[in-house]
């Protein structure tokens, strides 16, 4: 420290007023640290605090179903004592801060003091909820909801046998004349099947939750096997007797050849393969599966047609000569008669003109837009020319 009084050669410096100036000057600054210091620790522990509070939230939380108390009992275990040995280091340090405040001789507010020490036995306070978490699942938690696995582990048994007999019950039909009807039992019943998959798959993610062994629901798969090919029939069958009239009837314009050919297409080559494999030996219900399998047969010979008259490459051009070729007028892309209509008027007649006029527009619209590549390259090209 600077003494009151310093010699420098013949002169004697009194030095009092200097001291007090650095004395004031240092405890003004310890002061501002002292302050800094402890609003650092006010604001660890408001964070500490929140951190504390939200363990034990989530430890009150009651679980609502088996996932949620496998995850709780999970955090309680194991997921509390990670985030506690964080918020213990973190106490730790804070206390490390009071310590020097105490040692510096800093007199903390009350209030600030009884604050910090409230934070610091929170930790008990999780413990004991931790403890209680734990047994309210093991001694009540886990035996209700086991209690209610088992109920429905025995309402989805009972709801797969009655699957089973209504399935055994709408296998009886197989004539045309029973679509609407069959369709919709089919239907109905096939949701009932998706919920019960569902259901199962459910109890069987639960049980192993549990630690319990798997049920057995082989008999649910044996039952939707047997099902989809029955379902696929008569769903095809209303859905062609849904599609075709509009197709036929509604405006030509209207038509989307891409989705009209898959969906014709892709019904055909379905019950083709329904009718080599599933039903083959069926003879009742192969009957039915050839009769639709006809239907679309019979429709599917339009589709060259379609695909024809709704090339997007046709133009006013292409549509005259096709008007020409089969002596119908006014063809054009936005022709509003029915495919009906130009089928009355014996346009099947003339389909191989119409089907080559249409590829004709097609190629003909790849060579004008390989041209008009050409000429812009060509365009952008600069040729020298040096006399020799």
């Amino acid at each position: 420290m600077l003494p009151r009084k310093m010699r420098l050669g013949v002169f004697l410096i009194d030095c009092t007023e200097l001291r007090n100036k650095l004395r004031q000057r240092i405890y003004d600054i310890s002061g501002e640290v002292y302050r800094l210091l402890l609003e650092r620790i006010k604001k660890d522990n408001e964070k500490l605090s929140k951190a504390i509070d939200s363990i034990i939230e989530k430890l009150r939380t009651e679980p609502t179903d088996i996932e949620s108390m496998t995850a709780q009992l999970e955090y309680a275990d194991h997921g509390v004592n990670v985030e506690m040995e964080s918020i213990n280091t973190r106490i730790s340090e804070v206390m490390q801060k009071m310590d020097l405040l105490s040692t510096m001789n800093y007199r903390m507010a009350y209030e600030d003091f009884q604050k910090s020490w409230q934070i610091y036995s929170k930790p008990l306070a999780v413990k004991y909820r931790q403890q209680k978490c734990i047994r309210n699942i093991e001694q009540y938690h886990r035996k209700q909801f086991s209690d209610e696995l088992t109920r429905s582990h025995d309402e989805l048994l009972v709801e797969v046998q009655e699957i089973g007999w209504k399935f055994e019950k709408y296998t009886i039909y197989s004539r045309l004349t029973e679509v609407d009807v069959a369709s919709q039992k089919f239907a109905r019943l096939g949701e009932r099947l998706d919920k019960a998959q569902q259901h199962a798959d459910l109890i069987n993610s639960r049980e192993l939750l549990l630690k319990w062994k798997p049920t057995d629901f082989s008999e649910l798969t044996s039952i939707r096997e047997s099902f989809l090919p029955y379902y696929k029939v008569w769903t095809l069958a209303r859905n062609f007797n849904c599609t075709v009239p509009t197709l036929l009837t509604g405006p030509l314009a209207s038509i989307d050849k891409k989705l009209a050919t898959e969906e014709i297409e892709g019904a055909y080559d379905e019950l083709q393969r329904l009718e080599k494999n599933e039903f083959k030996n069926n003879h009742r219900i192969l009957k039915l599966v050839q009769e639709v399998r006809g239907m679309y047969g019979e429709f599917r010979k339009y589709l060259p047609l379609i695909n024809g008259l709704r090339n997007p490459d046709l133009r006013e051009r292409h549509w005259q000569k096709v008007g020409e070729a089969t002596n119908i007028s006014n063809l054009n892309d936005s022709f509003d008669g029915s495919l009906q209509k130009l089928l009355d008027c014996g346009i099947m007649d003339r389909l191989s003109d119409v089907t080559e006029i249409s590829e004709i527009a097609s190629r003909e619209l790849s060579y004008e837009k390989l041209l008009n590549k050409l000429k812009k390259d060509w365009r952008e090209t600069r040729l020298c020319i040096t006399p020799s």
